[in-house]
C-alpha cells in the first residue's frame, strides 16, 4: 500500500532524557525516532494504527488513530518525570515505567 499519509511528532523541551532519543512504534514495529525539542515527520499507510514510545524497558501509553488518506495528524510526547519527580527519578522508572514517557494528539 502507498504510504501517503502523515503522523508529526513533537518532542517536549525537557530536561529528563535531554540526551537520548525516543525510540517511535507504530503497530509494534520501530518506524524511527525522535530526539528532545525536535520534530520528526513520518509517512505512513491510512488506516487505524496503535503507536507508543520507548526508551530502554520504559514506555509511554499505547495511543490507538486512525488516519485517512492524505491526511496529517499531530502528536507531542515527552517524559512524564517533571518537576519534583526528577528527585526520586530512579524509583519511579522502577514503578512507573510503563508510563514513563507519554503520547498525545496535540
Amino acid at each position: 500500500m502507498i504510504e501517503n499519509s502523515i503522523i508529526i511528532i513533537k518532542r517536549d523541551r525537557q530536561y529528563a532524557d535531554s540526551l537520548r532519543s525516543y525510540r517511535v512504534f507504530l503497530d509494534d514495529r520501530e518506524i524511527g525516532t525522535v530526539s528532545r525539542h525536535k520534530e520528526k515527520e513520518f509517512h505512513i499507510s491510512p488506516g487505524k494504527h496503535i503507536i507508543q514510545l520507548k526508551i530502554d524497558w520504559c514506555k509511554s501509553n499505547q495511543l490507538e488513530f486512525e488516519i485517512e488518506r492524505d491526511q496529517v495528524i499531530n502528536f507531542i510526547c515527552g517524559t512524564n518525570l517533571k518537576g519534583l519527580k526528577i528527585l526520586i527519578g530512579f524509583i519511579y522508572v522502577l514503578i512507573r515505567a510503563k508510563n514513563y514517557l507519554y503520547i498525545k494528539t496535540n
